[in-house]
């Protein structure tokens, strides 16, 4: 199984969405809140896949960060 996005309505900002993403376990890897439209929330899905297949890895562990 893979990553899912999830779209919800946003209960604390009335007419808005909320845009969820899940691993295959089920454990929250992000989540969006305030989307004004489901333009917006397409948008953010196609930001998100673009970024993570050209996000670079910084491994701050080795610094004391």
């Amino acid at each position: 199984m893979s990553a899912t996005f999830e779209v919800l309505r946003d209960p604390a900002r009335r007419g808005s969405y909320r845009l969820r993403m899940t691993g295959p376990a089920g454990e929250v890897l992000t989540d969006l809140t305030g989307l004004p439209n489901l333009d917006a929330v397409r948008s953010a899905i196609a930001q998100i896949r673009e970024a993570a297949a050209q996000a670079l890895v910084v491994d701050r562990t080795a610094h004391g960060a």
